[in-house]
């Protein structure tokens, strides 16, 4: 996204993940579990799964993998968890 601010990044990725809540929503899910590879990434998922959970009958939740396997930092590279 070259040349853009960092505010204007973070709310094309908000509503992007809007977007994306309300086509999974479309297909009748009564739930949605957000993952982040990223871990950087994730309060824009808890923010937004909040704000989707509120404005919709949907449950949500959000995490980071890392917060899910043990041992999730230890056996991935380095390079994966910076996003290079």
């Amino acid at each position: 996204m070259g040349g853009e601010t960092v505010a204007s990044q973070a709310f094309f990725y908000q509503q992007l993940l809007f977007h994306i809540y309300h086509e999974i929503k479309s297909y009748g899910f009564e739930a949605i579990f957000v993952l982040s590879e990223y871990g950087p990434l994730k309060p824009y998922a808890v923010l937004t799964c909040q704000l989707f959970e509120r404005q919709t009958s949907v449950k949500m939740e959000a995490a980071w993998a890392a917060e899910l396997v043990e041992g999730y930092r230890e056996i991935t590279p380095a390079v994966s968890r910076q996003g290079s």
